[in-house]
């Protein structure tokens, strides 16, 4: 029988303030195991849903001992792809070996904002090469424009940005940007614009852009167990990040797992309880950035 809750089961939980059943998602697989390195950020960008920055403790720096349990346990689960967010990854000194235990595996995307500490590693980057699953980047490049992009990230961060992009494109490792965006105004003309701007590096036709809106938003709009048969098919309800993947945090020395990558700030969503045993918990669609999946499709994953 497949579980209901991983809390004690309250009204909030299971029903919408209209006491109607709330929605929800029963994970399928494990597709892809995620893991938060660490709230540890070198720029402070006011965006960040995630609360980074350079003195931000939120989220425990993830431990290769911790990354190598769950990775091996994965394994016996069927996982297809690891995944690395922060904060910044590479401000965590274990990264490169993590992603080096981890490439033996399976592939690995990891999501950096391209500056400094990603320069610092370009010759580890080049030596994970060699390894027989795929290392993939994706970095935040929030403007064709020099003084936009710079202007919440940071003196000099498109520069950076860009010279990681030409650097990984140049040695042939698959990268894409994550473009953040303030509302879906004129998209077609900012992926134009993109587009240009990859063009002339020389680089676009291999580079993959994603938009990510603000998820911060507040929404009083609730998802009902009715609206997920009658607006989603079983294939998209499928595609909810919830349904295939986990992500493991470090808080306070000790790993949590969240169903998704956008609820670590939701003590509601805590698993608490190994990986293969997170499997079989239905996630409730309660959290406010449920709705921007609902509504918008989102997909950390790409």
């Amino acid at each position: 029988m497949n579980k209901i809750s991983f809390h004690k089961i309250t009204e909030n939980w299971l029903f919408t303030k209209n006491a109607t059943k709330r929605g929800y998602i029963q994970p399928a697989e494990l597709r892809e195991l995620w893991f938060h390195t660490g709230s540890k950020c070198n720029l402070h960008c006011p965006f960040c849903f995630e609360q980074s920055s350079p003195t931000s403790k939120r989220i425990d720096r993830l431990s290769f001992k911790i990354a190598k349990e769950y990775i091996d346990s994965s394994m016996k689960l069927g996982v297809k792809k690891f995944c690395f967010t922060g904060g910044e990854p590479f401000t965590n000194h274990e990264i490169i070996k993590i992603l080096s235990y981890a490439l033996k595996y399976r592939p690995c995307l990891i999501l950096t904002n391209g500056t400094t500490p990603l320069h610092k590693n370009f010759d580890n980057i080049i030596r994970l090469r060699d390894k027989v699953n795929l290392l993939s980047f994706r970095i935040s490049i929030d403007s064709v424009n020099k003084e936009q992009h710079d202007k919440h990230r940071g003196s000099g961060s498109f520069d950076k940005a860009i010279a990681s992009l030409e650097f990984l494109s140049k040695h042939n490792v698959n990268t894409d940007i994550a473009v953040y965006i303030e509302d879906t105004k004129n998209l077609a003309q900012k992926e134009y614009n993109f587009n240009l701007l990859l063009n002339s590096l020389k680089i676009g036709l291999r580079t993959k852009l994603s938009f990510f809106q603000d998820l911060n938003h507040q929404t009083n709009i609730e998802i009902s167990e009715d609206c997920m048969s009658k607006y989603c098919s079983a294939d998209q309800r499928a595609n909810f990040m919830c349904s295939y993947i986990k992500m493991v945090t470090v808080q306070k020395s000790i790993p949590v797992i969240y169903p998704c990558t956008l609820v670590d700030d939701d003590p509601d969503y805590e698993l608490n309880c190994c990986l293969k045993e997170s499997l079989s918990y239905r996630i409730m669609l309660k959290n406010k950035r449920c709705y921007t999946c609902f509504s918008r499709g989102v997909s950390c994953s790409g």
